[in-house]
């Protein structure tokens, strides 16, 4: 029997299901497509000419991996992929930053949280933000018009993880943020985006990560050619889809088949194609090499994520996600919450029935495990709202965030303080040095004779101040006056008797 779903609960699963995809990433190539070879991989480039005022010129998109980071690969790509979930769930205009939590990530990714996967998030994230682009007339907006790029920016201009140093405050952060870049952030925020089906996207990509590709790329082009102009497929070019899709180009057509096959495959068996690709080699002329094509026809699916996908984004372009679901903004203590692990319903009602004290002192419970070696490892969010309603007591010896930055402050300027004296201390030192050289230089510019005189005069000084067992212990060693322990006495001494004999 067929389940019909009412308005509000088609929208609640549009809300999980559709995500803003950025045009230019969904025709552009970014991520790696396999795990094959990542390591070595050092870069995609893509070069294609264009049409500009009437002008043919070539445009050129260069992605370049981080040696300490790697080559962005598919994990990577679903780590995107979720973040950009988080960010149409929160409505437009998009702002920096992007607090996310690892929970919340290994969650939408159906994936467990444990320490592994938190170090494979946080590398990926990382392989993100230090990959540079080089844009020459490739990246476009959505007036059609292409920004003029004089660096070579990264899609996130700034990562920082939960647990890392502040750089401002020195202090453990009890957040994971990043920051998107101004070009990409400026994009989604036009509403230059495509839907993508994070859903179908997670059930392919078991498959084949080039099917990922495959899909955003012809989710692009089948909005164009197909939805806006009723054409039946969309052709698309085999050289360009094998840079845009990160697969080995072959020069022969039953080669180039059989290798995308079983990602043509997957997305005709679950819809998103109606039919199995049309493969046509066109002749070039002479001296020129065949140029090979391939026809797509968009499915039943390809078309209900366009319509259903382009219905849900526009409502969240037009209305921030709060507002339109017809609730009061979400607190900003309870959107800290939920960034934590917490679920949406619980962390508003937790901030409705606890003062901000109670709660703000079991995130800084819960940063002081993290800090002192004792993290918790399984459903963070569990744990916070726990803690929370049955107000757990916090370990000897804790601290709240306000008592550590008094603490780090009042080691700071005791620790300025130290410094300033031992730079007092070497300073008079060095006068001290400086002083002693003077001496002996005017003690070496008297005769040999009042020199071995004035020296056992100093000798004889000094061990008149002697006590017993200084005596005993110098009456059958050799004395040097001037080591380190009778040296600011020698000098003393030496300096009365100099200005005694020039006087």
């Amino acid at each position: 029997m067929e389940i019909l779903l009412t308005t509000k609960e088609t929208q609640a699963l549009d809300a999980k299901r559709f995500i803003a995809g950025e045009v230019n990433l969904s025709r552009l190539p970014f991520f790696a497509s396999s795990t094959k070879g990542l390591k070595k991989k050092i870069s995609i480039v893509y070069r294609y000419t264009k049409l500009v005022h009437g002008q043919e010129i070539e445009a050129v998109w260069e992605v370049s991996a981080n040696a300490k980071y790697g080559y962005p690969g598919p994990f990577a790509e679903a780590v995107h992929m979720a973040i950009l979930q988080i960010v149409t769930e929160r409505g437009f205009p998009a702002k920096n930053p992007i607090v996310f939590a690892f929970y919340d990530i290994c969650k939408r990714l159906e994936i467990k949280y444990n320490t592994r996967n938190r170090r494979r998030i946080r590398r990926a994230i990382l392989s993100i933000r230090f990959a540079g682009i080089e844009i020459e007339h490739s990246f476009t907006t959505k007036n059609g018009r292409t920004p003029v790029f004089t660096d070579t920016p990264t899609l996130y201009r700034r990562a920082l993880f939960i647990g890392d140093l502040d750089p401002q405050t020195r202090e453990p952060l009890d957040y994971s943020a990043i920051w998107i870049e101004d070009f990409y952030l400026n994009s989604l925020n036009s509403g230059h985006f495509r839907p993508l089906d994070f859903e179908y996207f997670k059930q392919i990509r078991k498959a084949s990560y080039a099917s990922t590709k495959i899909y955003s790329y012809l989710g692009y082009r089948f909005a164009g050619s197909c939805f806006k102009h009723n054409n039946d497929y969309a052709k698309v070019d085999y050289d360009d889809l094998a840079v845009i899709a990160d697969i080995e180009r072959h020069r022969y057509k039953s080669k180039a088949k059989e290798k995308l096959a079983p990602a043509h495959g997957e997305l005709q068996r679950t819809g998103f194609l109606a039919r199995e690709p049309v493969w046509q080699v066109e002749k070039q002329g002479r001296g020129k090499p065949n140029k090979l094509y391939i026809l797509y026809y968009p499915g039943e699916r390809a078309r209900e994520e366009y319509k259903r996908g382009r219905r849900h984004l526009t409502r969240q372009l037009e209305i921030p996600f709060e507002q339109s679901r017809g609730e009061a903004p979400t607190p900003k203590i309870a959107t800290e919450l939920i960034t934590l692990g917490v679920t949406e319903s619980r962390a508003i009602r937790l901030a409705k029935r606890y003062s901000t004290e109670q709660i703000n002192l079991q995130l800084d419970h819960m940063a002081y495990l993290g800090e002192t070696g004792r993290p918790i490892k399984d459903n963070v969010g569990g744990w916070l709202a726990d803690a929370i309603e049955k107000g757990y007591t916090p370990p000897k010896g804790f601290k709240t965030r306000g008592e550590r930055e008094t603490q780090r402050k009042a080691r700071a300027d005791i620790e300025a303080q130290q410094r300033k004296r031992e730079e007092e201390d070497q300073k008079q030192i060095a006068e001290h040095h400086a002083r002693y050289q003077e001496l002996d230089i005017q003690l070496a510019t008297l005769p040999e004779a009042d020199q071995q005189r004035i020296r056992a005069e100093i000798e004889t000084r000094i061990r008149e101040g002697f006590n017993d067992f200084m005596r005993n212990r110098y009456a059958t060693k050799p004395f040097d006056p001037t080591s380190a322990m009778h040296r600011s006495e020698y000098y003393q001494y030496l300096a009365g008797l100099l200005s005694h004999e020039t006087s």
